[in-house]
């Protein structure tokens, strides 16, 4: 800016006229923004293409970036339907955009049925984030929504991967939002269960045992696995909106996030007429006697053909538990009864019209 001073203050009144500059056009902060306009005063077009806090009326000023609503919405509702996002948490700096843009993230949220848990800000030039990060394990997000300028955003970035190496436990298990641009981590290395399977459409479950995106109560954690307190006791489920053509469903849990290489199967319960759009709760006890007359229950990774609650591992952070109502296009899917769920998932991916899910969480601290 200094150097731009010199060039062309000297002839700033006539550099239209003169031909010299027909236009300026950069990618500038608010600040320098604001002193660019100021020193060209309309004589000729300034073009800023940066994402910017919005509002902004100086005439001959065109700015051409994002501003917050539409930088985060779809962001936002993506990850919401795709992966079951829906508590944020926010590292700012204290300045003008990251302010404006944390009070848009504050509505995107809420509009997509999610919320900010926590936001921290940070002074503009912070370059040691290992505190933050540590408050972002604890909080328990699903997702980090970074909002940092300049090469404080470069060393969080470092520091939230260098996390994944064990160096800050959970913290690289978070989604992790840059500016408007998405990187996804999902935990233990891309392991997203829908990644790799049809894109159908969503249709709706809900729960009296578990509201979506929170902890599962002591009754769904694991006697069996030896968690105090745990019961086994599979979750109540009701769904609607299924597509036509429906004639099955199958429900499934799974925890993606177990240290296997391939998640844990928790319950899976196949052939549920199509007439039936609901489960009790504790229907996965093993007897068969609270499912429909056709229904049965697969051995999960337990090998008990029944719903085994949760029970991460001590100190493993925490652990998504996705409950999927999958609507298919035949009565019966035709898989053996000691069939395993991903035999089962392998079929479904042929039958499926339709999914529904919400994403349960658990967390045993390390003793």
């Amino acid at each position: 800016m200094a150097r731009a001073r010199r060039i062309w203050s000297p002839t700033r009144s006539g550099l239209s006229t003169a031909g010299l500059v027909d236009a300026v056009v950069g990618w500038h902060l608010a600040s320098v923004r604001q002193a660019v306009a100021a020193w060209i005063c309309g004589a000729i077009p300034y073009v800023n293409t940066a994402l910017y806090e919005g509002g902004e009326v100086t005439p001959g000023v065109f700015l051409i970036g994002e501003a917050p609503a539409f930088q985060l919405r779809p962001a936002v509702k993506w990850l919401r339907n795709e992966h079951g996002v829906r508590r944020w948490y926010i590292v700012v700096n204290d300045y003008v955009r990251p302010r404006v843009t944390t009070r848009a993230a504050r509505i995107c949220a809420r509009s997509c049925g999610g919320q900010v848990v926590n936001e921290i800000v940070v002074p503009l030039g912070t370059s040691h984030f290992s505190t933050v990060l540590r408050q972002v394990r604890d909080s328990a997000a699903d997702a980090v929504l970074m909002l940092l300028v300049g090469e404080g955003a470069a060393h969080f970035n470092r520091a939230f991967a260098a996390a994944g190496s064990g160096q800050v436990d959970a913290a690289a298990q978070h989604a992790h939002a840059v500016g408007t641009k998405i990187r996804y981590t999902m935990p233990t290395s891309e392991n997203n269960p829908f990644a790799r399977l049809p894109e159908v459409p969503r249709f709706s479950v809900t729960s009296t045992t578990i509201s979506d995106g929170e902890s599962w109560p002591p009754a769904q954690m694991s006697g069996a696995f030896g968690v105090p307190g745990g019961q086994d006791i599979s979750p109540q489920l009701s769904w609607s909106g299924a597509p036509d053509g429906t004639r099955s469903y199958a429900v499934t849990i799974y925890d993606p996030d177990a240290p296997t290489g391939a998640g844990f199967w928790h319950w899976a319960v196949a052939d549920i007429p199509a007439s039936l759009t609901e489960l009790p709760e504790g229907a996965g006890d093993g007897t068969g006697a609270m499912l429909p007359e056709g229904a049965f229950e697969l051995n999960n990774d337990a090998h008990a053909a029944r719903f085994t609650g949760a029970a991460p591992p001590a100190g493993h952070g925490v652990h998504r538990y996705f409950i999927i109502v999958h609507a298919l296009d035949v009565d019966t899917i035709g898989v053996p009864a000691d069939s395993t769920p991903s035999f089962l998932g392998f079929n479904i991916a042929s039958h499926i019209l339709g999914r529904a899910w919400l994403v349960a969480t658990a967390e045993i601290p390390a003793s």
